[in-house]
């Protein structure tokens, strides 16, 4: 999120297409809560209907445990960078 409360969409350049379009997949879900029939069709298309049940899981596992974060303000866990 930049400084004035905008968010920064990043490109998928160089990103493998099965990963692309489950992030595709991911953005227009927290953007809109909800996705397009054909955004759901395509994906349901590649990861089958058990696979996007998970990944839609995990997206809102995700969403959730952010928000239990915040409200209790926890930092995140800063580890030394690994030598190499």
């Amino acid at each position: 999120m930049t400084a004035n409360g905008s968010y920064v969409i990043c490109a998928l350049d160089g990103v493998a297409p099965a990963e692309a379009q489950g992030i595709g997949f991911t953005r227009e879900l927290l953007m809109t809560n909800r996705v397009s029939e054909a955004t759901f069709q395509s994906a349901a298309d590649r990861f089958g209907l058990q696979g996007l049940v998970q990944l839609t899981a995990l997206i809102g596992y995700y969403g959730m445990m952010a928000c239990v974060l915040n409200a209790f303000e926890v930092p995140p866990v800063l580890r030394p960078a690994e030598p190499g």
